[in-house]
């Protein structure tokens, strides 16, 4: 679930929610007025796929295995 960060219109406090809708109406925990919705970046990440990695010539399966193949052959990722 994506983490969105809102800002109370009352008393301006901002707050970090696990929202699955940032158009979900949500209340301030501190005054109770409605808080509304600032552009922020997701809090997860969907970097990792299972399948053949073509920077490395091999089928990986999880995150981990990728990172253990890159640390043997000594190489480095620039973006994943």
């Amino acid at each position: 679930m994506p983490l969105f960060d809102f800002e109370c219109t009352n008393c301006g406090i901002i707050q970090e929610r696990y929202e699955k809708d940032r158009q979900v109406p949500v209340t301030c925990d501190t005054c109770g007025a409605p808080m509304k919705s600032k552009y922020t970046s997701f809090s997860f990440s969907m970097d990792f796929k299972p399948g053949f990695d073509y920077g490395l010539g091999k089928y990986v399966t999880s995150k981990k295995q990728r990172e253990n193949i890159i640390a043997e052959k000594g190489l480095r990722r620039i973006k994943d």
